[in-house]
């Protein structure tokens, strides 16, 4: 006979107990009459009521009494009847809830997070690409800074190149580089463009692409606006083109009410060129660049053959003492530019305190030319 399971089992008064559950029954050994153990003996299968409670009293329990089987000498066995008392070891089982079935815990972690850690990455790069694609433009602009004569109500106005997406910045200044304050303006498509303005600068951004339209500067002492077109930047099939970072808008005139500066003459025809050059740190054509001893910052120079014989051309954060300048112009962050005399000693005033600078060819270029 096959037993599954016995919980608990206790020798009272000779004779072994045994309590619990089993399939097909119980069996239960006893002395026999002469003090050997005897065989093992049948029973018939009985429910076992479960164990009382820890906190009952000991009471014994007495299993229904089975029939007596014969041993092998034929002497009746004991029918002391089996007495079974609660185990002291409580079950481990008891009391905890059942584990979850398998399959209903993937279907719910599967419901929780259907996908794995390695799809969610490949999803996000996936996004990220599309929304590049959308935004990005097919080939990027080319930005672009330059210095542009004007002339308030004569002749074609100057254009700006600009962008959606990308501000254009308007710098006005008058004959000698002086910043230009603009009092008012006016868009004729405020719906295309965005305009902002302080003191000589005007903030231009696009709202539409490919929108076109002008804008009205308005100068101080000036009744007459000057006239700017805002047209888009030239652009491929696959998109880029031009866009104005910084225009820099001289104006053929001085501002009203401001003397000329001390020292020379207005720039004029035949220097304005290589001035507006020269401030935005690029020399004219022909200019040969000269040494300045000890290498002062931001002040450079250079060796140039102008329309009126040589001349000397200095780009410095400085202002001329002597010689008498031929020409000037100022530029942005403090920067002026000088047309002087062909000399290798210039003064200048920086900060407030005259200051030497002298000048000298390379000397790869003496070699050169020796």
């Amino acid at each position: 006979m096959t037993y599954k399971r016995i919980v608990g089992a206790l020798i009272v008064g000779g004779a072994l107990g045994v309590w619990g559950t089993a399939d097909a029954g119980v069996r239960i050994l006893t002395p026999d009459a002469g003090g050997n153990t005897a065989t093992s003996m049948p029973v018939v299968a009985q429910p076992i009521a479960a164990p009382p409670p820890e906190n009952t009293s000991m009471a014994q329990q007495t299993v229904a009494q089975t029939p007596a089987a014969q041993s092998p000498t034929g002497t009746p066995a004991s029918t002391t009847p089996a007495t079974i008392l609660p185990s002291t070891t409580p079950a481990t089982q008891e009391g905890l809830p059942p584990l979850p079935e398998s399959k209903a815990f993937h279907d719910t972690l599967k419901a929780a997070m259907p996908l794995t850690a390695g799809q969610i990455a490949e999803l996000r790069e996936a996004i990220n690409a599309n929304r590049r694609a959308q935004e990005a433009p097919l080939s990027p602009a080319m930005p672009r800074i330059e210095t542009i004569n004007a002339r308030i109500g004569v002749g074609a106005p100057p254009s700006v190149s600009v962008q959606s997406g990308y501000v254009s910045t308007i710098n006005v200044v008058d004959a000698y580089g002086r910043p230009w304050s603009i009092v008012r303006f006016s868009v004729g498509n405020p719906k295309a463009f965005n305009v902002s303005v302080a003191g000589n600068s005007a903030a231009v951004s696009d709202l539409q692409p490919y929108a076109q339209s002008d804008l009205a500067l308005y100068l101080r002492g000036e009744s007459v606006p000057l006239m700017v077109a805002l047209l888009p930047g030239v652009q491929g099939a696959s998109g880029g083109g031009i866009v104005d970072y910084a225009v820099r808008l001289r104006v053929n005139a001085a501002e009203p009410g401001l003397p000329a500066p001390v020292g020379g003459v207005m720039g004029g025809a035949n220097y304005t060129n290589a001035l507006l050059s020269l401030v935005q740190g690029v020399a004219p054509a022909g200019a040969r660049r000269l040494h300045v001893l000890g290498d002062p910052a931001r002040i450079s120079a250079w060796s140039w053959e102008g329309p009126r014989g040589k001349r000397l051309l200095l780009r410095a954060p400085a202002t001329v003492i002597a010689p008498a300048w031929i020409a000037t112009m100022q530029g942005p962050a403090g920067i002026h530019a000088w047309v002087l005399p062909d000399i290798k000693v210039v003064t200048v005033s920086r900060n407030g305190q005259p200051e030497t600078i002298s000048l000298q060819r390379y000397q790869w270029e003496d070699n050169h030319h020796g």
